[in-house]
């Protein structure tokens, strides 16, 4: 997900050598310096990016989860084609996927309307979730309900009504890094418990 910065040879100067310019393969465009890519607001955290987006990737992989992968993976590529409300709505619907695919690999009986909510709060009733983090418990779904919100308000899930508003990649980004990280927390809460 992260931006690529090229070398691009954009002529031969009349000494013969090649003029290599810096490129910037998301936007398009010439940069003067590797450091205008470093700040650039288009560019995503290589960190996050490996070590949650690609992890979970990974996990959704391993344990056959192919639905919540195939979600995942849509929300990337929206993202990347600049559907930014698409792929919120991608993202959110692999993290609800991957509750449905957990719940149904532990024989759980869940409504087949479910949402998100009553889908973790089964998950915290059958033990996913220690319940002795008393009030931390309530933010701590807050927070995972929170990209369920960034969905309803900013995804294309829902009808635009008369006017689109136009949606920051950032806030694309951010609901695929906290899909991933929620997908991550409970697939490894899943094969804890398959030990």
């Amino acid at each position: 997900m992260s931006v690529g910065v090229e070398g691009i040879i954009r002529g031969i100067r009349g000494s013969g050598t090649a003029q290599t310019v810096l490129a910037c393969t998301k936007l398009g465009k010439d940069l003067s310096s590797i450091k205008e890519c470093e700040n650039c607001t288009e560019r995503s955290s290589k960190f996050l990016s490996r070590e949650v987006v690609e992890e979970a990737r990974n996990l959704l992989k391993l344990v056959g989860f192919e639905g919540p992968l195939a979600e995942f993976n849509k929300a990337r590529e929206r993202f990347l084609e600049g559907d930014n409300a698409g792929a919120i709505t991608a993202a959110h619907g692999s993290f609800e996927s991957t509750l449905k695919s957990i719940l149904k690999k532990e024989k759980i009986d869940y409504p087949a309307n479910a949402t998100a909510k009553p889908l973790l709060e089964t998950l915290r009733d059958k033990g996913y979730v220690y319940p002795f983090l008393g009030d931390f418990i309530n933010s701590f779904y807050n927070l995972l309900t929170g990209l369920s919100t960034i969905r309803n308000k900013m995804g294309d899930a829902h009808g635009a009504g008369i006017s689109l508003t136009q949606i920051e990649s950032s806030y694309a980004e951010f609901a695929i890094h906290l899909a991933g990280s929620f997908n991550l927390f409970l697939l490894k809460r899943y094969l804890e418990r398959q030990r």
